[in-house]
């Protein structure tokens, strides 16, 4: 088969592929919490060494909003939660406007998406506590975990703006992340 007869079959194929990855609507949203420690966080690579981080990623969270229920389930690894069942109180426009707060108080934690875009509001948690969790993007995700990979007790990675490592080219490549 040559080429032109090869793209003249998948060429439809993958133009339907894409519009309907494109068209169609999503409810899902994920997002990549990271746990920042201004004494530095315990990180335990795979090779069970204990290390600090000043920030270490948290497990995915998926968000997925039920307008039809005023709901928003939340999945994180294999657990799978929902916030009414949680104690809160939803009020869903669609997947990626929706703000869910403690039934307790009003001015309890809150969970709001705008955008896509996640806030949490936990008024226990700040800053200036001198740990929290924050909402990073997926090539920032990548970058912590890179970063505390090359953690080691002796030695930590430059951060003198010297030319990119191998690594980080070889991710940008595969990624589409600039580190």
């Amino acid at each position: 088969m040559e080429r032109n007869e090869v793209w003249g079959i998948l060429g439809p194929v993958l133009g339907v592929v894409l519009a309907l990855g494109v068209l169609s609507p999503n409810r899902s949203v994920t997002v990549y919490p990271a746990l920042s420690c201004s004494a530095g966080c315990d990180y335990i690579d795979s090779a069970g060494h204990t290390y600090k981080a000043r920030q270490v990623m948290l497990p995915t969270e998926t968000y997925t909003a039920v307008p039809e229920r005023q709901d928003v389930v939340v999945q994180t690894g294999s657990l799978v939660t929902s916030f009414t069942n949680e104690g809160y109180e939803c009020a869903v426009a669609n997947a990626r406007n929706w703000r869910c707060q403690r039934k307790s108080d009003g001015f309890g934690e809150a969970y709001a998406m705008s955008d896509g875009d996640l806030s949490h509001y936990d008024p226990n948690s700040s800053p200036s506590s001198g740990t929290f969790t924050f909402y990073t993007t997926y090539c920032h995700s990548w970058q912590i975990a890179l970063h505390n990979s090359g953690l080691n007790h002796d030695e930590k990675p430059s951060t003198d703006g010297t030319a990119p490592s191998t690594a980080s080219m070889a991710l940008f490549w595969l990624t589409g992340c600039l580190l």
